[in-house]
């Protein structure tokens, strides 16, 4: 029988295999049907006990450094269709030659800040002249 969720006071808290839950920077994140988690049917919150969170962090780990290379490997195929040179994308941003090309192949796990980063230039390519006109600018931005 369905608890009751103390939350929106609907009777349907229930074990939910493959659930989705908020972790880090991702507002949900889909977790591996092998684990079941006891959510609320009606408005979504999960319950974990402290004991079970601890027992979850490497899985959520592993699911948010998989999606995070996905979507580097998304972002990086949608640069060079673009043209975006990588060997130049790599110097304005500081990075080592040959780390975009090895997140291509989902070979890295890349922070989410450069994922962010690197979505917003492949949506917008004149982010790019702009970052090349902030290094270049002596005065910085003060």
């Amino acid at each position: 029988m369905p608890r009751q969720c103390p939350f929106c006071g609907w009777f349907g808290v229930r074990a939910q295999r493959g659930a989705a839950i908020a972790f880090r920077v991702f507002p949900s994140l889909t977790l591996p049907r092998s684990i079941s988690v006891p959510m609320c049917m009606h408005c979504g919150k999960h319950f974990l006990d402290p004991s079970k969170e601890v027992a979850l962090t490497p899985t959520l780990n592993a699911c948010y450094e998989a999606r995070l290379r996905v979507m580097a490997q998304t972002v990086v195929r949608t640069l060079q269709q673009r043209g975006t040179p990588l060997r130049q994308l790599e110097l304005t941003l500081g990075l080592s030659q040959g780390y975009l090309s090895r997140l291509g192949a989902k070979a890295g796990t890349p922070s989410p800040a450069l994922v962010a980063l690197l979505a917003l230039i492949a949506d917008e390519p004149t982010r790019l002249a702009q970052i090349h006109r902030l290094w270049a600018d002596q005065k910085g931005l003060a």
